[in-house]
């Protein structure tokens, strides 16, 4: 059991003996495991500098420590200054997991220009990385959504020359999420955010038969929501199949039943493909919370 006395006794041997590497590390890792983090950071850190003359080969190691103190103090920062330092002393096959390190740093900054360099680093080494491939397509996604507010101002400002390059970048980054969604879906086939991204990126490129299997995969994800549903039958009515669109808006007012929107489409589904029973009972739920 390590006491107090215990961390005494190790200070009293760095004071006698500051260069000694096994007195540092100890220390470091003792105060670092009672969560003592900026306590036991210097002496992780002397730990690093004295390793490098007299133990190069404990380096890589001691600076992850060093790291993960950081990153244990919200330091993300110099967290991710000495992960990308380890990073550095890392074998070619080994660097992606160092890499993601350096990733969760950026992510907790908001960095996101650093995230996403760090993980098309990640991509040249594994290139089949679903987590990479969600997190690339996923950033392609953000940056859409960016240019959809610019061209939303630039029309009311009026400005057609700006509108039309906008929107020709819009197409490039839908082109990318398209791109790295399609292969993440395929590497992890539960990732139900990269499989909403997809579909909607295809819907906005116009080619909504694409996008089918990324609303079905949806539903049987997660078939107990309701909105999983609502999509599904949208992306059929935009498809103009319209029967096939009936079973989704089912599904999605039997999870939901007070979805005025999906029961007047309902009534007009029924109307049109021969099911006046349905109809009948369609548009009396719609009057119902019509009246509420």
């Amino acid at each position: 059991e390590i006491t107090s006395r215990t961390i005494e006794l190790y200070k009293m041997s760095d004071f006698v003996r500051p260069n000694d590497l096994r007195v540092n590390v100890r220390l470091g890792r003792i105060l670092s495991d009672q969560e003592k983090y900026e306590e036991g950071l210097p002496y992780l850190k002397k730990s690093v500098e004295i390793s490098r003359e007299s133990d190069p080969d404990n380096v890589g190691d001691l600076l992850s420590e060093v790291a993960y103190s950081y990153y244990k103090m919200n330091d993300f920062a110099n967290a991710a200054a000495v992960f990308k330092e380890r990073v550095e002393l890392l074998p070619h096959e080994t660097k992606a997991a160092g890499l993601r390190n350096v990733i969760a740093c950026y992510q907790s900054l908001q960095e996101n220009d650093s995230v996403f360099k760090y993980t098309n680093e990640v991509l040249m080494i594994e290139p089949d990385d679903g987590e990479s491939l969600a997190l690339i397509g996923g950033t392609w996604f953000n940056k859409a959504q960016e240019v959809n507010s610019s061209i939303s101002a630039a029309k009311k400002a009026d400005d057609a020359e700006r509108v039309k390059t906008l929107e020709a970048e819009r197409t490039r980054n839908y082109d990318s999420v398209v791109y790295f969604l399609d292969k993440a879906v395929k590497a992890d086939t539960t990732d139900a955010s990269s499989y909403e991204r997809l579909a909607i990126a295809y819907a906005l490129q116009g080619v909504p038969a694409k996008a089918t299997f990324a609303w079905k995969k949806l539903t049987e994800l997660s078939p107990e929501v309701s909105q999983n549903w609502v999509n599904l039958g949208d992306n059929y009515i935009s498809l103009k199949e319209f029967k096939n669109s009936i079973l989704p808006y089912e599904k999605s007012v039997e999870l939901d039943n007070t979805n005025g929107a999906v029961w007047r489409i309902l009534v007009d589904l029924y109307q049109t493909n021969g099911m006046p029973d349905k109809a009948k009972k369609a548009s009396a739920r719609l009057d119902e919370l019509s009246s509420k």
